[in-house]
């Protein structure tokens, strides 16, 4: 006997962190601004990892570093950079310069590592695409693991053969009548692209992460080139499990350099045979100041290389001592490593781009705040910090769900009176 599926109607957990909002720089390919990336202020840097970009596309290679003091939106450039790597498909790795003191591994084995993440290879492969609107899925009462499942375009329809790995993705993507997918037959993989534009109607509100797509034309099965990005640790890890199943469980084992070295080589023999294009992509090290002076000297190195990604690095300290050494220097770099780094300056955001911001916050986590409650929060936010600005929104968030109302100055007031900010909390132990 033959059933419908049915998806249950679960509630969609948004998680929003900090920077979730942020879409990419925020600027157009003539260098004006574009808001509806989600990014403020800091025009003249937004511009410069513009070109940065450019730059990783047309020869990536060479250091930068954003400097800046605390609060000031370094991660918030860095987010916007990376999402514009991502339309692009340019390989990234982000890391933490103390992720190099606590991990088992040595500190350049550890590097090497994120370097390899930051370059890949990207292969082209042809591959036959369902691609239509669900009518209707059916599967079997009895086995549960075999069924039917019928598609349209605006042209054509049909119905198609159902294996239990297709069922399991089906359900795993909570497909149901009237959803747009894209089905890869030779792999198997099922990709939701959204929600037929017809079904519409049938909502009478939509979030804001609904995704209304048009029902696809022509015929449903078509072969398509598609492509994929691996990266270099992906290959070397690949190649290094030769222990069986063992080695699995020895994920923080260095990688011999045999292996690297016959996987430079392969890669080197498909981008001349034209099987793949080598990939180079960006290395961000966050708080480089915690970086050592063997660290930079191993970096010196690397990014020297004829294959090397771009290496971003971000510090809040104007100056410091640099790690490993006696010696202090300008953002607690080494002086021949800083030389050859360019160096782009975040300041401070003005009121009116902080007020900006916190009412951005405040929409993006659906916090309904009158005027004057905002106006308080803004001026906190201002004196203290945009990140004790955030906090208390927060707080206030739970504050307004549990009475119904809208955040009020005085709620603002009480939560500055509740959680005291870092500068009277220093001054109280001065």
């Amino acid at each position: 006997m033959i059933e419908r599926i049915s998806a249950n109607t679960l509630s969609q957990i948004e998680r929003i962190g900090a920077h979730s909002h942020i879409l990419g720089l925020g600027i157009d390919e003539n260098m004006n601004e574009r808001k509806e990336d989600g990014l403020v202020g800091h025009y003249s840097q937004r511009k410069a990892l513009y070109l940065v970009n450019q730059m990783v596309q047309n020869t990536p290679r060479g250091r930068i570093l954003l400097a800046g003091p605390c609060g000031t939106g370094k991660s918030a450039l860095v987010s916007g950079f990376i999402k514009e790597l991502e339309k692009t498909g340019i390989p990234h790795k982000l890391i933490t310069a103390s992720e190099i003191y606590s991990s088992s591994l040595s500190k350049t084995e550890l590097l090497t590592q994120a370097i390899r993440e930051a370059l890949g290879i990207e292969v082209k492969e042809s591959s036959r695409v369902l691609e239509g609107e669900v009518v209707d899925i059916q599967v079997s009462r009895e086995t549960g693991r075999t069924g039917s499942i019928t598609l349209k375009t605006t042209e054509t329809e049909g119905v198609f053969t159902l294996g239990e790995k297709m069922v399991q993705n089906l359900y795993q993507e909570r497909v149901e009548a009237g959803d747009v997918i894209r089905v890869n037959k030779t792999t198997g993989v099922i990709k939701k692209l959204g929600r037929s534009l017809s079904k519409a109607k049938d909502y009478e509100s939509i979030g804001p992460y609904a995704n209304f797509v048009p029902c696809p034309e022509g015929e449903l099965l078509s072969v398509r080139e598609e492509r994929h990005t691996v990266t270099f640790h992906d290959i070397d890890i690949i190649n290094s499990k030769t222990q069986g199943y063992l080695s699995l469980m020895n994920a923080s084992a260095e990688i011999p350099a045999e292996i690297r070295e016959n996987v430079d080589a392969t890669m080197r023999e498909w981008v001349e045979e034209g099987r793949g294009v080598l990939r180079s992509g960006v290395l961000f090290i966050n708080e480089s100041h915690m970086l050592d002076a063997e660290c930079y000297s191993f970096l010196n190195l690397a990014t020297e290389l004829r294959i090397t990604p771009l290496v971003v690095l971000s510090t809040s300290k104007e100056h410091g001592p640099i790690r490993g050494t006696e010696d202090r220097g300008r953002y607690a770099i080494p002086g021949d490593f800083l030389s050859r780094t360019l160096v782009i300056k975040t300041n401070p955001y003005s009121n009116q781009e902080m007020e900006e911001i916190v009412r951005n916050r405040a929409g993006e986590e659906n916090v309904a705040m009158e005027e004057e409650g905002l106006g308080l929060l803004v001026e906190l936010a201002i004196k203290y910090g945009i990140r004790y600005g955030f906090n208390l929104l927060s707080a206030a968030d739970i504050i307004a769900q549990r009475t119904g109302r809208p955040v009020r100055k005085e709620t603002i007031a009480s939560l500055a009176e509740l959680f005291v900010p870092e500068q009277e909390c220093i001054q109280g132990s001065s």
